[in-house]
């Protein structure tokens, strides 16, 4: 092909194939070459004709679409190095590992020591550098880059030679792109950190080695106090006008008692309120050196150091990864192309990891785009599992947010292909007359085929599933619109064995950014100081939250939580009737004795995407008010035989947590009830106060106090001295992180004056089992147009805006042409609404 003879000839004039190795030196075994995959698939291409025949059974083995045999001085220069018995050699400065076989022969057979990511092997006897790629693209960039680096590692240097992708049309490999920080060192690790050799203890120290203490910090515990302090003193000061009221009017004032009812409502929905205020002033002067360079029992933000782990036994790490029908190109492989570095870095440690899809999306695609997806997953080495689609043979795929029960079809689907695996192994083993322990790689695979296929045709039909599926030690959990750091698996590894206590270490979360619009740099902004407040709270002693991606499991600790679906009595390990599935394992895994961790070391190199439209950032809020629902309440229909409280407030109140965490926890929950009452709770006051206010003045409620406390809060009091938090924990300059909160300040008063219809909504709907689901959030920004989203405004937020037109028709009408005793004009009545009806109306208008 075209493809082939262009690719030999560049090959060809950079020396790494001179036309002397293609005379009689190899005429009697074969020459090198260049081999690649024809588009029918079991052809191939070969440049010359008389190249070794086993490169194409290599290529095939390997999963790969082209490779060649590279033969150069700088080859060479190694190749009459090489050591007997030497597995691997390590290019330094660059942390590189290649792999070293005996023969071409022996790994297109017996040899299963190279894998498809390492892209590249030396080959003893025929003395040539084997070399492959993923993409036919990418093999002149990737090849060019490894020859720098084997010239590095012969002067012991980096060569400062620009990477220039255009002049090949590929881009960096793997190897390339990793931001290693170990280096050779012993002979068990192979590697050591960089960093460790400016460490002024010495490894054989055994006090160095000793891991440092993690205490309990206390400083939240204080910041709660106080907040509780604040609400009781604003709480009594309420109930003693009311009671001074009461004295003073003697029998006629005694209907003012009746107020004193929405006393525990009003202390619920002030608790985040209060909680800012203490926040703001602590953010402002209080302690930061344990949020800047604290390890403590649930907060890390100093990372593990291999210096101190001088015999660590890198585990097996699984990194799963739900999917549904998101783009291969635009979403999936990016994701994918971002893992695989931190594999590498991994395995040049010495661990193994692997990557498990759970793949909701592959029967529901046409058959062109489930195929695309297959053969994706097999160059790549990825194990998937799929289910079917909901309704096909009566199946269902439970739970409104379907993530819970993906990921509990493929940990079901993974268990029992280890139970057959084992059975299998055992009859092997028992058949060998040897210890399970002495079945070698092969038989292993061997066993680990049949219990896949046994397993598939017990499904008859239903699970679609290739490649290892078996879960590790660990598991990484990820989103499939994530990036990675690349040291991300050995420092989890480290960090598990120094705590065994710890289930979760969830790590904060930069941005993923995948557009250029504003609404992308708003929820951006949002979403750091999410993040960043989070990081205060727990650097400063409250428990982690797990926000269900971007985060490492301990796998042990999942199957000793995991319960029966009394529905149908099935083993799951993620809850299917909650929508917050991540904070009900959360709770179980913490209430079991547990912890769960949250690391910053890496600095937002996490990375996670946002919310593309207001659509998707709307539906996100709705499922999160649905979830704190659940978490509280049962649906009205059951609480006759129930009652209205759910089993999982029991729990949280009688589990051995932090009397503040719970307090945390509570105020978190009664946020979205804030918000979602916002609406109701201000019409309801409009007419009240605007009707009665000669006969009752309002203590506890009061709207007028409420709305000017939280301007004064949100809008002014609490951005500064976040401002100042963010300067003092080195995130970003006082000044500048003033001006982007001020930035987006009226965007967000905009959207939280305008969600409370639709929070609302989701509340009840549980209540009421209304109908109401939720797909994920785009990954990618879709095609839009005036008229497309002026239709998806309609249908989202028609009643809304209906309400509000007639809201503030209404208001006009009550405050100019009504008669005498219904006009409504005072303003303390009329702000708080007036903002609700103006946020609902303009809400809509910023997604066009």
């Amino acid at each position: 092909s075209q493809l082939a003879r262009y690719l030999y000839q560049k090959i060809t004039e950079r020396d790494w194939i001179s036309p002397s190795q293609q005379a009689s030196q190899f005429d009697w075994q074969g020459a090198p070459g260049l081999v690649v995959a024809a588009e029918s698939g079991d052809d191939f291409v070969a440049h010359p004709r008389n190249v070794f025949p086993e490169l194409n059974a290599i290529r095939k083995k390997l999963n790969v679409p082209v490779l060649f045999t590279m033969r150069c001085e700088t080859v060479d220069h190694f190749i009459q190095r090489l050591q007997p018995g030497e597995t691997e050699i390590s290019l330094q400065p660059h942390h590189i590992i290649l792999p070293i076989v005996q023969s071409l022969h022996a790994l297109a057979t017996i040899d299963t020591s190279v894998r498809s990511r390492d892209n590249a092997c030396f080959v003893r006897e025929e003395g040539v550098l084997l070399v492959w790629s993923r993409t036919a693209d990418d093999l002149l960039a990737q090849a060019s880059d490894l020859e720098d680096k084997l010239i590095g590692a012969m002067l012991g240097r980096t060569i400062a030679v620009p990477h220039t992708p255009n002049s090949f049309g590929g881009k960096r490999p793997p190897w390339a792109s990793a931001r290693s920080s170990y280096r050779q060192g012993d002979e068990k690790n192979g590697l050591a950190n960089d960093s460790a050799s400016d460490s002024d203890f010495d490894i054989e120290d055994a006090e160095a080695q000793k891991v440092g203490p993690r205490p309990f910090i206390l400083t939240q515990s204080i910041i709660v106090s106080l907040a509780f302090v604040l609400i009781i003193l604003t709480t009594a000061g309420s109930v003693r006008e009311v009671l001074m009221q009461v004295r003073l009017l003697g029998d006629a004032g005694y209907n003012r008692l009746a107020m004193l009812s929405i006393t525990p409502v009003s202390i619920a929905l002030c608790l985040f309120f209060f909680t800012i205020i203490v926040n703001a002033f602590f953010q402002l002067l209080g302690p930061i050196k344990d949020i800047r360079q604290g390890n403590s029992r649930f907060y890390s933000s100093v990372k593990p150091d291999i210096k101190k782990h001088p015999n660590i036994q890198w585990p097996h790490i699984t990194i799963q990864m739900p999917v549904y029908k998101e783009g291969l190109r635009g979403v999936i492989k990016p994701t994918i192309d971002s893992l695989l570095p931190a594999i590498a870095h991994y395995e040049a440690l010495g661990g193994t990891a692997s990557i498990v899809v759970a793949e909701d999306g592959f029967q529901c695609l046409p058959p062109e785009m489930a195929d695309l997806r297959r053969r994706f997953y097999q160059q790549h080495g990825i194990g998937w599992i799929s289910r079917p689609p909901h309704g096909k043979d009566g199946f269902i795929r439970g739970g409104r947010f379907k993530k819970a029960s993906n990921l509990n079809y493929a940990l079901d689907f993974t268990l029992r292909v280890e139970d057959e695996l084992l059975r299998l192994r055992r009859i092997r083993a028992q058949h060998l007359n040897c210890h399970l322990d002495e079945l070698d790689a092969e038989e292993d695979a061997e066993c680990y085929d049949q219990a896949l296929a046994a397993m598939i045709k017990q499904d008859e039909g239903r699970t679609l599933a290739e490649g290892n599926v078996r879960m590790g030690e660990f598991i990484l959990l990820i989103d499939s619109d994530t990036r990675v750091p690349v040291d991300c698996l050995s420092l989890a590894a480290m960090e598990f064995e120094e705590s065994p206590e710890v289930a979760i270490i969830q790590h904060a979360s930069g941005v993923l950014k995948v557009t250029d619009t504003w609404f992308e740099d708003c929820i951006a902004y949002f979403t750091d100081v999410i993040y960043l407040s989070i990081k205060f709270a727990v650097g400063n002693g409250d428990f982690a939250p797990f926000v269900g991606h971007n985060a490492f499991l301990r796998w042990r600790a999942m199957q000793a939580v995991r319960f029966i679906d009394p529905s149908d009595g099935r083993e799951l390990f993620w809850s299917e009737s909650h929508v917050s599935e991540d904070f009900d394992m959360a709770l179980r895994l913490q209430t079991a004795g547990f912890a769960v961790r949250l690391a910053t070391y890496d600095e937002g190199e996490f990375k996670e995407g946002v919310s593309l439209t207001i659509f998707d950032e709307l539906l996100r809020w709705e499922k999160y008010s649905y979830g704190c629902s659940e978490l509280l309440f049962h649906p009205i229909y059951q609480w006759l035989w129930k009652g209205p409280i759910t089993p999982m407030v029991w729990k949280i109140i009688t589990s051995n947590m932090k009397v503040t965490s719970k307090y945390t926890i509570f105020a978190y929950v009664f946020t979205y009830y804030a918000i979602a009452g916002s609406l109701p709770l201000t019409v309801g006051m409009y007419f009240f106060f605007g009707w009665f206010q000669d006969q009752y003045r309002l203590v506890t409620f009061e709207p007028w106090k409420v709305f000017l406390g939280c301007v004064v809060v949100f809008q002014v009091f609490a951005p500064i001295c976040f401002a100042v938090y963010r300067h003092r924990v080195g995130n970003k300059v006082f000044w500048k992180s003033l001006i982007e909160a001020w930035k987006w300040s009226l965007f967000f008063a905009v959207f939280f004056a305008g969600i409370s219809w639709h929070l609302c909504y989701a509340l009840i709907a549980h209540l009421f089992c209304l109908p109401i689901e939720w797909s994920s959030t785009a990954k990618e920004l879709e095609a839009t147009g005036f008229f497309i989203s002026f239709d998806r405004v309609l249908k989202t937020f028609k009643f809304s805006m209906l309400f509000s037109l007639v809201t503030i028709g209404g208001m006009i009408y009550l405050a100019l042409f009504a008669p005498e005793g219904w006009i409504i004009n005072f303003p303390v009545g009329m702000v708080p609404l007036a903002t609700q009806a103006a946020g609902h109306l303009l809400l809509p208008l910023l997604c066009l």
